[in-house]
């Protein structure tokens, strides 16, 4: 019986492709924290680098095979959670 699930060399090559991808496009986004000057805007990269970061460092893991590296993203999506939860409540008292 064939197994449904693609051959691992492919599915290896189509998360390096992947990564490189997200990779390219932290940079794009931290080169758009430099520049921003708004605070909103400021917020959303922060929140975009973020959920960068998890996609990374979970398919940085899948591509390793360490289950262990999968405590960090964890982390940062409470912390991103944390860190909103703290923004919005400061920009209310402001508006």
């Amino acid at each position: 019986m064939d197994s449904i699930l693609p051959p691992l060399d492919y599915t290896l090559s189509l998360l390096t492709v992947a990564l490189v991808v997200f990779v390219v496009s932290f940079i794009i986004y931290f080169i758009r924290l430099l520049r921003e000057s708004r605070v909103s805007d400021l917020v959303l990269v922060i929140n975009a680098l973020t959920f960068n970061s998890v996609v990374i460092i979970v398919v940085l893991s899948v591509i390793l095979r360490s289950p262990y590296i999968m405590v960090a993203p964890i982390l940062l999506l409470i912390w991103i959670y944390l860190f909103n939860l703290v923004i919005v409540k400061n920009l209310r008292r402001l508006v």
